[in-house]
């Protein structure tokens, strides 16, 4: 969404704006949205060389969530399915023998909350949003 409202933003700012420093504002507008926008800058991944790598891509649904787990470099396993108290628990336990486990989910009407568990079980989670190109 902010994609697609930056433009206007620049727009609507330039044909209204008679001061002095629009054009300043207008180039920092297009180099750092974020923080014109109160959106946080994008997180990146922490990667230990020395521990073994599980990435998980996870479908949320209401009543369950699908998981497709990858260790290191290997081909992704079959999916599987969890509630919301069986997928934190497991990634826990991954977690405790040593894995990083990366969490990656696309955003969706249910909020953080699994976000949020999954963080305090020990990954490190990425909710990412479907974007078109313009």
């Amino acid at each position: 969404m902010a994609k697609a409202i930056l433009p206007f933003l620049i727009h609507l700012f330039a044909v209204f704006s008679s001061d002095a420093l629009a054009p300043r504002t207008i180039r920092l507008l297009r180099s750092a949205p974020c923080r014109f926008l109160g959106m946080k800058p994008l997180p990146t991944a922490v990667i230990d060389p020395a521990k073994p790598v599980l990435k998980l891509g996870l479908d949320v649904h209401l009543e369950f969530i699908m998981a497709v787990a990858q260790k290191d470099h290997a081909s992704p396993h079959a999916p599987r399915k969890f509630t919301r108290a069986q997928l934190v628990a497991q990634v826990r336990k991954w977690v405790a023998e040593g894995f990083q486990v990366f969490c990656v989910q696309e955003s969706c009407g249910f909020g953080f909350v699994l976000h949020r568990e999954l963080l305090a079980a020990g990954a490190q989670s990425f909710l990412i949003a479907a974007v078109t190109q313009v």
